[in-house]
């Protein structure tokens, strides 16, 4: 009979294999097993809702440790940022003094340069 019953479980889908099962096999076990059955399960169930429970604390914690990582980040990023415009910045000047010191000798008016004797700077 159990083999029997064990072959056609294996052929029935699980939905109405859980039916057969509940009622046939099912009414064989006594309350005392049946409760033994949900006691169980519900140690299952209380034991994978405190692991739930504990990955959820160390995930919440980690996403608080990431978000101020991205902020001091953000921060980081916008400073340096601010000082490479301003290193940009301090170069153009260099630049444009440099220019303007030698742009009005030798491109604009060539002949007042000295040594060059009218010969534009190329």
């Amino acid at each position: 009979m159990v083999s029997f019953v064990s072959k056609l479980m294996n052929v029935v889908p699980s939905g109405p294999r859980r039916f057969l099962y509940r009622n046939t096999l099912g009414r064989f076990k006594t309350e005392k097993d049946l409760l033994n059955d949900v006691e169980q399960s519900m140690i299952e169930y209380k034991t994978s809702i405190e692991s739930l429970r504990k990955d959820s604390k160390y995930t919440l914690d980690k996403v608080v440790i990431g978000e101020s990582d991205l902020q001091r980040g953000r921060t980081d990023l916008r400073s340096t940022g601010k000082q490479i415009q301003s290193v940009i910045r301090s170069i153009y000047k260099a630049e444009s003094t440099a220019a303007g010191g030698f742009h009005g000798l030798w491109f604009e008016k060539p002949e007042t340069c000295p040594g060059r004797k009218g010969e534009p700077y190329i």
